[in-house]
């Protein structure tokens, strides 16, 4: 079981993906606003976050701009939208996500992507 945050400005997104997560056995905390994902990140001992990129007043990828290293090494951040793939590794490269996870309307592909993500760990992007 994994403590798992998801970061998202649609309530919808929120409830869909913690219902699948939580389906699946992880504890799960979601938050509406990307400006107090760092308040998580240092409250929490969170094994994965998915965050959302495009969000009104600060962007998930800007959220984690402020954020030293450390901060980010203890949990796998991977930022979770629907757009393209290339712009998305872009994006996580520059802000230090670990990675990223393409929005779906499959709750079980969102489960099975955030195990492999998971079964690999904090070292890296599952090959």
């Amino acid at each position: 079981m994994a403590k798992i945050l998801v970061v998202d400005d649609s309530s919808t997104v929120r409830e869909v993906a913690r219902m699948a997560l939580e389906a699946a056995g992880h504890e799960v905390m979601t938050e509406g606003n990307a400006i107090l994902l760092a308040i998580h990140l240092y409250r929490e001992n969170l094994d994965l976050v998915l965050l959302d990129v495009s969000m009104p007043l600060v962007t998930g990828d800007s959220s984690l701009k402020g954020l030293r290293p450390e901060d980010l090494a203890k949990t796998i951040v991977l930022l979770h939208s629907s757009k393209g793939g290339d712009e998305l590794q872009l994006l996580a490269n520059k802000c230090g996500a670990r990675g990223y996870i393409l929005k779906t309307r499959d709750p079980g592909e969102l489960v099975r992507q955030v195990e492999v993500w998971l079964a690999k760990g904090k070292s890296g992007p599952p090959k």
